[in-house]
């Protein structure tokens, strides 16, 4: 993980916790505002600028490993990452979610940003 800051705590997700991991990422952030960076470094102090809201989340587990998120609103999108190969969840010092990695086995990098508000 990019942030080794003391207020933050990553954990790397075990590949078979991966499908109730994203489906309970899923029902957590349903409707609320994210901020997604791809290829970029999670530098946590940055401001958290919603780039929109969580539609939903699906995995498919298999030779793929296939990941796809949907946002809605204005600047709606989908972000598909194919070979999955790497999960690293970021908390907060109460416990609670504020980033994910995602990391491909062609080492393509989706970070994730949740607000917790």
């Amino acid at each position: 993980m990019v942030d080794h800051s003391p207020k933050y705590q990553s954990e790397s997700i075990l590949a078979y916790k991966w499908p109730a991991f994203f489906d309970e990422l899923g029902q957590t952030f349903k409707g609320k505002p994210i901020m997604i960076e791809q290829g970029g470094d999670l530098l946590l102090d940055d401001p958290f600028i919603p780039t929109a809201s969580l539609d939903s989340i699906a995995f498919k587990s298999g030779r793929k490993n296939k990941f796809v998120l949907t946002t809605s609103g204005n600047q709606g999108q989908t972000v598909t990452i194919n070979h999955l190969t790497l999960v690293w969840a970021v908390r907060d010092s109460d416990g609670s979610i504020v980033a994910v990695e995602l990391i491909s086995e062609m080492d393509e990098k989706v970070v994730l940003r949740f607000s917790n508000q």
